[in-house]
C-alpha cells in the first residue's frame, strides 16, 4: 500500500501515526524489516522529520517498532514479555484475522453481560442512536461498520474497566478494516438482528441473555471469515 500525501485539513502527526499503523496491519512493514529513514518518510508524507519522529515516538511507545541505535527503526514482532504492549504486538502483528475475532467473541460475550449490570438510560439512548446511524448510512458500507464498532466500544466503556476498554481500544484499530469487509460482504443484518436483543437485555438487566445475543452475534461474523 502507498504512502499518501498528508492533507492539511485536520492532526498531520495523527494522519501519519495512523498511516504507518495501517502499514503495519496491512503487513506491508513485517515484523523485523527495517523502516524507511526519517528523511524518506518526511519525504513521501510530505511533513517535516520532526512530525514523522513523533508518530514513530508512538508507535513505540505501543511497542510495535524499536529503534536501534545507530541502525534506524525495525519493526518489532510479539512482545511477551510486555502486557498490554505485547498484546498490542501480537494483535497487530502475531494473529491472523479469525484468532483476534475469536479472541473478540471471548471478550465482549462477557463484556455484554457486565454491561448488563451497569447500563443506565443514557447509555441504552446511545446504543439505539449507533443503530439510527447505521439505518442512516443506507448504502455507505463505512458509516455502517463505524456505527457497528462504535455499539461494541460502548459497551466496553460501560463497564468502566479499564483493563476491558483498553482491550478493545487494541482490536478496535485491528478491526476496522475488517469490519468493512464483513459488512460490504453480508450487509448489517447481523446488526440490526442481534444489536436491539442485545440492548433489550441491557434494559432488563439480563446478563446471561446479554452474554448469549453477543456470542451468537459474532460467531455470525467468524463463520464468514
Amino acid at each position: 500500500m502507498a504512502i499518501e500525501k498528508i492533507p492539511k485539513r485536520r492532526s498531520v502527526k495523527e494522519q501519519v501515526f495512523e498511516q504507518m499503523k495501517r502499514q503495519l496491519i496491512n503487513r506491508e512493514w513485517k515484523p523485523g524489516d527495517k523502516l524507511p529513514s526519517e528523511e524518506k518518510l518526511a519525504e513521501a508524507f510530505g511533513v517535516s522529520k520532526v512530525t514523522v519522529r513523533q508518530a514513530m515516538q508512538q508507535l513505540t511507545a505501543l511497542g510495535l517498532i524499536e529503534t536501534r541505535l545507530g541502525e534506524g527503526s525495525y519493526v518489532r514482532g510479539e512482545d511477551k514479555g510486555a502486557c498490554l504492549n505485547g498484546l498490542v504486538s501480537v494483535a497487530y502483528l502475531g494473529s491472523d484475522i479469525r484468532e483476534v475475532m475469536e479472541f473478540r467473541r471471548v471478550i465482549e460475550t462477557e463484556t455484554a453481560a457486565v454491561a448488563a449490570t451497569l447500563a443506565g438510560p443514557e447509555d441504552i439512548a446511545y446504543l439505539r442512536e449507533t443503530m439510527e446511524r447505521m439505518h442512516r448510512a443506507g448504502a455507505q458500507v463505512e458509516e455502517r461498520a463505524k456505527a457497528d464498532l462504535d455499539f461494541h466500544y460502548k459497551l466496553a466503556c460501560i463497564t468502566k474497566n479499564p483493563l476491558i476498554i483498553r482491550t478493545y481500544d487494541i482490536l478496535r484499530e485491528v478491526l476496522w478494516e475488517a469490519m468493512v469487509k464483513v459488512v460490504d460482504a453480508l450487509g448489517s443484518d447481523g446488526a440490526y438482528r442481534f444489536h436491539p436483543r442485545i440492548i433489550k437485555a441491557l434494559e432488563e438487566k439480563n446478563e446471561e441473555q446479554a452474554a448469549r445475543m453477543m456470542k451468537e452475534h459474532l460467531a455470525k461474523d467468524i463463520l464468514f471469515l
